[in-house]
C-alpha cells in the first residue's frame, strides 16, 4: 500500500511534510488571532493588536527551537534529559516560592519582561 506517510514517502520528504503542516496551523491561528482582534485595534487607532504582535513573537520563537531540535542529534536531546529534568523540577520549586497567582492557580514566574509559566 502506497500511503502519504506510509512506505511511498522517504523518511526526509515525510518530515518536510511534517513542518509544512505545522507551519500551515501556526499560520492558520495568527490570522484568526487576527481576525478576532483587528476590529478591536482598528477602534484604538492601532495598525496590529497587541495580542497579534505577540502571537506572531511566540510563532516565530517556536519555529525557532523547531528548526533547532529538527537539526540536533536525538542523541544529544536523551543525554541533556536528566539536567532538563532537574531545571523542570527548580522551576516547580521556584514557582512554590516567587511565583504568582494568575486566575486562581500559582503557575507563573514573572521575571519582569516576560512571564514564565511552569
Amino acid at each position: 500500500m502506497n500511503t502519504l506517510l506510509g512506505k511511498g514517502m522517504p523518511a526526509k520528504q515525510s518530515g518536510i511534510f511534517v513542518a509544512v503542516i505545522a507551519f500551515l496551523l501556526a499560520l492558520l491561528g495568527l490570522l484568526n488571532v487576527l481576525s478576532a482582534t483587528l476590529v478591536q485595534a482598528m477602534q484604538a487607532d492601532q495598525v496590529l493588536s497587541k495580542m497579534f504582535v505577540k502571537q506572531s513573537l511566540a510563532v516565530l520563537i517556536s519555529l525557532g527551537v523547531c528548526r533547532f531540535f529538527a537539526k540536533t542529534d536525538y542523541r544529544r536531546v536523551v543525554a541533556m534529559a536528566p539536567r532538563l529534568l532537574l531545571a523542570t523540577w527548580i522551576g516547580l520549586i521556584l514557582v512554590l516560592a516567587i511565583g504568582t497567582k494568575v486566575n486562581g492557580a500559582r503557575r507563573w514566574i514573572h521575571l519582569g519582561f516576560y512571564s514564565l509559566q511552569v
